[in-house]
């Protein structure tokens, strides 16, 4: 399935003008995952880096959270439209859960966030394609800007934190000494992907929280922030 299709809309302007156009649709797929031979879950998303958005989803669910401990991913197409596809998965027996050491995100500054801030309306293609996508960034924040690693695209705001996530797991990243960057409204459940990933913050460049968002951040230990159109950073966690 593409990540994107031109498809014919009608088009009526106010005064009953009617034409056909080209529109260009993100592509969505539904993406059944197996776990050592049992369906866990079914995530929307768009159908790129999906062997990263598998590692990611796994590492929330607490399934696995090292690259060896994922001895397969093996993706394949459930139907003929490609509407639905499975993930089957050989995850090792997980390890005993340690707490995962965070760098202290305070005593860097705030340098990375401008930056990434920037960088983030820059580099988003499918974005620009479809004005239909969230993004997430998995980056390095540093005293005097920031190392990206990572950039993902998905339909979803949960999906593209999966994507990053998993990127840096299938590449064995330490997360401690990253901080992802998102765009939208930051729900509970992206905090606590963020928390389980060990990652320093979540940030967004749409300083929109929920309040289990922050309470969620606060509990794990994540700095959650926002930076606003003028540049003003909000720390909510």
């Amino acid at each position: 399935m593409k990540t994107s299709d031109s498809i014919e809309v009608k088009y009526i302007t106010r005064d009953g003008e009617v034409t056909n156009k080209p529109y260009t649709a993100m592509g969505e797929a539904l993406l059944e995952i197996s776990v050592n031979g049992n369906v866990e879950g079914t995530v929307p998303c768009t159908p790129e880096h999906l062997e990263e958005l598998v590692a990611g989803w796994l590492c929330y669910k607490g399934l696995a959270d090292k690259s060896s401990e994922i001895t397969d991913i093996d993706i394949r197409q459930a139907n003929e439209s490609g509407s639905h596809l499975a993930a089957d998965t050989a995850v090792a027996a997980h390890g005993k859960q340690v707490m995962k050491t965070r760098g202290n995100i305070h005593a860097i500054g705030w340098d990375w966030l401008y930056g990434l801030d920037g960088y983030f309306e820059k580099e988003r293609p499918l974005r620009q394609e479809t004005k239909a996508t969230h993004s997430c960034i998995l980056a390095v924040p540093e005293e005097k800007g920031y190392k990206v690693l990572f950039h993902s695209e998905d339909a979803g705001r949960h999906s593209a934190i999966d994507k990053a996530v998993g990127w840096g797991i299938l590449h064995d990243i330490e997360l401690g000494a990253c901080v992802l960057y998102t765009s939208g409204r930051v729900s509970e459940t992206m905090v606590e992907k963020a928390v389980a990933s060990g990652v320093m913050a979540l940030a967004t460049g749409k300083p929109l929280v929920s309040t289990g968002a922050v309470e969620a951040a606060a509990q794990g230990g994540l700095m959650l922030a926002g930076i606003d159109r003028s540049g003003t950073i909000l720390i909510f966690a």
